[in-house]
């Protein structure tokens, strides 16, 4: 019996789940979270750049300005969409960890499940699949998304 923090052994099961989905749900999300970031970095100073030229109409800028934060605040819209799908694996994978996690259980001696020790493992783990991301699955994601 073990009590370790063993978020890797975690994270392989889950990517050998959804390392598609997760992979491309990854890449979608840095790229809307880079075009984000370099669309409000340059929209105010393209529209700096080009509001003094003397040939720039005002309605021209409002214009350009407009649509290009339409599409960097779309952008960052998508971002946050694809997230939640991100949080809905995480959610999926929670629960089917379940009968995972119960097999491991299962094949200690039952003096460990009975010790106190054992007891409090098996109370951290179950509050760690059932508590969200603060805690267990989905903080192994975010850790993983972090370390990128």
């Amino acid at each position: 019996m073990r009590k370790t923090d063993n978020w890797k052994f975690i994270l392989k099961i889950f990517l050998k789940k959804f390392s598609r989905s997760f992979y491309s749900l990854l890449l979608v999300l840095m790229v809307t979270d880079i075009l984000y970031t370099v669309g409000i970095t340059v929209i105010p100073a393209y529209a700096a750049k080009i509001v003094v030229q003397p040939e720039s109409s005002i309605v021209i800028v409002l214009t350009t300005v407009a649509i290009l934060s339409l599409l960097i605040y779309g952008a960052h819209i998508i971002g946050i969409y694809f997230q939640g799908k991100i949080a809905q694996l995480t959610f999926d994978f929670r629960f089917d960890y379940v009968p995972i996690f119960s097999k491991i259980i299962f094949s200690w001696p039952q003096k460990n499940i009975d010790s106190i020790e054992g007891k409090m493992i098996i109370d951290q783990a179950y509050e760690s699949i059932y508590n969200g991301a603060n805690v267990g699955i989905g903080a192994v994601k975010l850790h993983f998304i972090i370390k990128l």
